[in-house]
């Protein structure tokens, strides 16, 4: 900004009163890339105008200008080397004014970077720029509190996020069977899914009609009774897989000689 060495006494009183009635302005919007918050340029000028209103003030930008800039930039050849390069910049020049009801003002300059992107051209890059510069020309003049530092535009980082981490498996617990009891294998069948229905009273008949079975014919039939019975939703999953154990149990001792009288 350009170095003020006198204010008129109504745009310096209406200043004061302003600087009193400005509030913090709050982090609404997201970078859509860092996914940082912040106060956009449009929420810094509704609040600082709205304070300079109640101070009897208004602010305006009355011309800007674009021009080059040479900078000298230090970058490292490819044997290692270190070397001065010169570099061409561009900046915005604006002309603001601080203006007071009775006529009273105070001419104000800044002087902006713009930085065009891939996305984003000259052009826009521009106007971006003189969107910035009244918005942070009036956060100058008014003080408006920066709530969180690491958020504004000279402290937040630009740099890429890294890239997530995926987090490793958990640890499986292996089975052990306990009291040193026989490792038990699941049958292939009934499958996967879960059966609703009330089960109580089919498990206890079909139980029966696998004791009662008294040749391999008749064993394998009551089994075919119990998977129909878990098809038609009379059983559940865990019933059918009791009902199993019983068959099983049953098929075994027929297939052994003298068990089934």
């Amino acid at each position: 900004m350009t170095e003020i060495t006198s204010i008129p006494p109504s745009v310096a009183a209406g200043l004061v009163k302003a600087r009193r009635a400005v509030k913090a302005v709050e982090k609404q919007a997201t970078n859509a890339h860092q996914k940082y918050r912040y106060a956009s340029a449009d929420a810094i000028m509704a609040e600082g105008l709205a304070a300079l209103s109640e101070g009897g003030l208004t602010f305006s930008t009355l011309a800007w200008s674009v021009c080059t800039v040479e900078r000298q930039r230090s970058i490292a050849t490819e044997g290692g080397e270190i070397v001065t390069v010169p570099e061409v910049g561009l900046r915005l020049r604006c002309t603001h004014v601080l203006a007071a009801e009775d006529g009273a003002c105070v001419v104000v300059t800044t002087d902006d970077a713009i930085l065009p992107q891939n996305g984003r051209p000259e052009d826009k890059a521009t106007f971006g720029a003189l969107t910035e510069a009244y918005a942070y020309a009036l956060r100058g003049l008014l003080g408006i509190p920066r709530v969180d530092e690491s958020i504004s535009v000279s402290g937040r980082d630009d740099s890429p996020p890294p890239a997530a981490r995926r987090a490793p498996p958990a640890a499986r617990p292996l089975a052990t069977p306990a009291n040193d009891a026989p490792e038990i294998r699941h049958p292939a069948w009934p499958p996967r899914g879960a059966v609703t229905g009330e089960s109580g009273a089919a498990e206890t008949r079909l139980a029966g009609v696998i004791a009662a079975a008294d040749s391999a014919s008749a064993v394998e039939a009551a089994w075919g009774a119990c998977k129909a019975a878990l098809d038609a939703g009379e059983i559940s999953r865990d019933v059918a897989r009791r009902l199993h154990e019983a068959y099983t149990a049953r098929r075994d001792s027929l297939a052994t000689p003298g068990a089934a009288q």
